[in-house]
């Protein structure tokens, strides 16, 4: 059994990733914004991540926006494991998938396909924290913002 539970990893590495993107800023060129880590370095995940998907069901974000989503909102990571670092850039692109607009707002699914268990516009409340406390990570707070209301 290891010392260290997957939750504690994860927790540490978004935490560690949101320090690496916020702390110590370098100027990109490229992005016109401050960044440390180059985001063109990591888009090749995304890229094999939607070679891979089939797009069965599409929310708010489909898989042709989520480089330039996740470029705009997520803190970049980069680790000697690349494993690890695949990891991070898939959760990120898979928790995109669930954002979806409705004409109350903005939700976070848990499932993409309609389940019959399901609330309103495919919600399912309980889902919530989990969905909050991964999604504080993210720069843009509007879509938190919104589900929480």
């Amino acid at each position: 059994m290891s010392p260290f539970p997957a939750s504690h990893l994860l927790s540490f590495l978004f935490v560690f990733a949101a320090l690496t993107a916020w702390i110590c800023p370098i100027r990109s060129q490229s992005m016109g914004k401050f960044q440390i880590l180059e985001p063109e370095k990591y888009q090749h995940y995304v890229d094999s991540f939607n070679r891979n998907d089939q797009e069965t069901t599409v929310n708010y974000l489909s898989n042709e926006k989520a480089w330039n989503w996740m470029v705009e909102t997520v803190p970049f990571f980069d680790c000697p494991d690349k494993s690890l670092e695949e990891i991070y850039y898939f959760r990120w692109w898979t928790f995109r998938k669930h954002i979806k607009q409705t004409p109350e707002g903005i939700i976070l699914t848990e499932f993409l396909p309609l389940v019959p268990w399901a609330g309103k516009y495919n919600s399912i409340s309980c889902a919530a924290g989990h969905h909050f406390y991964e999604g504080r990570w993210m720069r843009e707070r509007s879509y938190l913002d919104d589900y929480a209301g």
